[in-house]
């Protein structure tokens, strides 16, 4: 799926929610999304795309690909610097993600195979994705 038609998707969630015809008509399979990247952004869309699935009545396989296994908060580092707060109050891992329903996996992006719909990792593996 390209950013358009993720767009379109998208667009087809908010008119379905002023319809009463179910997403489920547009897709008969689980949608998968691979997000490369657990930081802020990353995390945030994977929580709330596998939350807000079932509200469109779809079916949303998500999958966060980070290189590491814990996440370090950019936000109110200063504090670390001026001894308010450590770093380990700053780390999260993604156990509420999981918790969510999405998949975590630690690896990196190697290429986007954007015909084949793949994500392929450094470790030779690769994801489908939607």
């Amino acid at each position: 799926m390209d950013r358009r038609d993720f767009l379109r998707l998208l667009g087809l969630g908010a008119a379905a929610g002023f319809t009463a015809v179910p997403m489920r008509a547009f897709a008969a399979a689980p949608l998968k999304v691979v997000i490369v990247g657990g930081g802020m952004a990353g995390a945030t869309a994977a929580r709330y795309l596998r939350l807000w699935g079932p509200l469109y009545d779809l079916d949303v396989e998500v999958t966060l690909i980070d290189s590491n296994a814990r996440y370090v908060s950019c936000i109110m580092s200063n504090k670390v610097v001026t001894g308010e707060t450590t770093l380990t109050r700053l780390t999260y891992g993604y156990a509420a993600l999981q918790a969510a329903g999405v998949v975590s996996r630690n690896g990196c992006r190697r290429s986007v195979d954007a015909a084949g719909r793949r994500v392929l990792l450094s470790d030779g593996s690769s994801l489908p994705y939607d």
